[in-house]
């Protein structure tokens, strides 16, 4: 008598494929006509049925939440806010953020639409680059924020097996061309926009959160803080390390700029030593500085209870060391470091460097409309030719459209 083979009945969509079992599922296609279809697909091979099928439900339920890719026909347009959504999780980037690298990338989402993120190659990526500078006129900043977010996409791509091959990790940003003037004219050093400098101080603030230390929590908020202050106030990182609380007047909105840290035999045998021009100076601040300086005094103060007797109190600091010498003056080290961890962290250029920031602020008085004589006060110096530089080149939209309201004023008194 021959004994049938008994054979399990198989979970719903779940087929037995040589040794191991797989799911079928649909996808939904579009025909070359652009009609919409279904594809059938099936998972990789699992062990058991119940393995496949459990596979099978987890696609399906991403599918109905619209968040389910399909690894063979992803279309970029599918993928980017999905990978700019993972990657704003997994870094703690706040909504406002997020929006705007979103917003960075409309250009792309146009360039690129109908294609299939696996299709755009090497050369596809370098020639819209190429387009927003040569067709769109982009300036190189603009394109480096935006090169910065698809660098985010294409890597989440790569890390999720969606794509063999990042496009972006060779690409070059296409150089400005320059003129025989531009090449005698000095070089523009470079600065933060308003909305770089913002996206900055915002990366130190998310990492600052992410700490599980208390202490690394109060250095990179720290240095976040310190952010703020170089960049609306124009002062040295060194001048900085040596503020204490006299050295501000609340009711005047000012800073009394007396001394510089000069740490060249060591942060324990620091000395204070006069500002860089040998003259103490008076700088404006703004009710952001103010707030900025009363929290950093509250969170010192808060640190030095925690350290107790251990803690340096010879001067009281504002920005501070906070590890091995807690009280002394902050290291420049240690805020450079986190300022170029922030910087690559936002897409920002890393060649931003704690004395740079006085570029920016330079960049931003300009901006606002104060004069050149204003910003020099401030940043303690009367004949700077890089401030003047950066200065003449923020300024010169506005000194064409003057030149044009000049020529508003007296054309009608001229006209024949």
């Amino acid at each position: 008598m021959v004994r049938k083979r008994f054979i399990a009945e198989l979970p719903p969509g779940v087929r037995k494929r040589g040794n191991g079992f797989t799911y079928r599922y649909d996808v939904p296609v579009v025909r070359p006509d652009g009609s919409p279809d279904r594809k059938q697909k099936e998972t990789m091979q699992f062990p058991t049925p119940l393995d496949a099928y459990q596979a099978g439900v987890l696609i399906e339920a991403e599918q109905i939440k619209g968040t389910y890719v399909d690894e063979d026909n992803v279309l970029f347009t599918e993928w980017a806010p999905k990978a700019i959504e993972l990657h704003a999780y997994l870094n703690g980037i706040k909504r406002q953020t997020k929006d705007m690298y979103l917003h960075q990338l409309v250009r792309a989402k146009e360039y690129f639409v109908g294609r299939k993120l696996k299709d755009i190659t090497d050369p596809d990526y370098q020639l819209f680059l190429m387009f927003l500078h040569k067709d769109l006129e982009l300036d190189r900043g603009t394109i480096s924020m935006i090169h910065a977010k698809m660098k985010i996409i294409f890597r989440m791509g790569k890390k999720h097996k969606l794509i063999a091959n990042n496009p972006t990790e060779d690409a070059k940003i296409p150089a400005d061309e320059v003129s025989l003037e531009d090449m005698l004219a000095p070089e523009i050093p470079r600065y933060l926009e308003k909305e770089e400098l913002a996206l900055l101080i915002r990366t130190m603030k998310v990492i600052a959160n992410e700490q599980t230390d208390q202490l690394e929590t109060f250095g990179w908020n720290q240095a976040a803080r310190i952010t703020n202050l170089l960049s609306r106030t124009g002062l040295r990182i060194g001048e900085s390390m040596a503020l204490i609380p006299s050295n501000f007047d609340l009711t005047e909105h000012t800073i009394r700029v007396v001394a510089t840290v000069n740490v060249s035999k060591g942060m324990k045998n620091y000395f204070l030593s006069t500002p860089k021009n040998k003259k103490p100076r008076t700088v404006d601040i703004t009710n952001s500085v103010i707030s900025t300086v009363e929290e950093q005094v509250k969170a010192v103060k808060a640190l030095r209870l925690m350290f107790g007797p251990s803690y340096y109190r010879d001067h009281a600091f504002i920005f501070i060391n906070y590890k091995h010498l807690p009280g002394y003056p902050i290291g420049y080290e240690d805020y450079a470091d986190k300022l170029k961890i922030a910087l690559s962290r936002a897409g920002l250029p890393e060649s931003i460097t704690p004395h740079k920031l006085r570029h920016t602020y330079t960049s931003l008085g300009a901006e606002a409309g104060m004069t050149l004589e204003e910003i020099q006060a401030q940043l303690g110096h009367s004949k700077d030719e890089v401030t003047k530089r950066i200065y003449l080149h923020v300024t010169q939209a506005r000194r064409k459209t003057n030149a044009d309201r000049l020529e508003q004023l007296l054309s009608p008194h001229f006209s024949e």
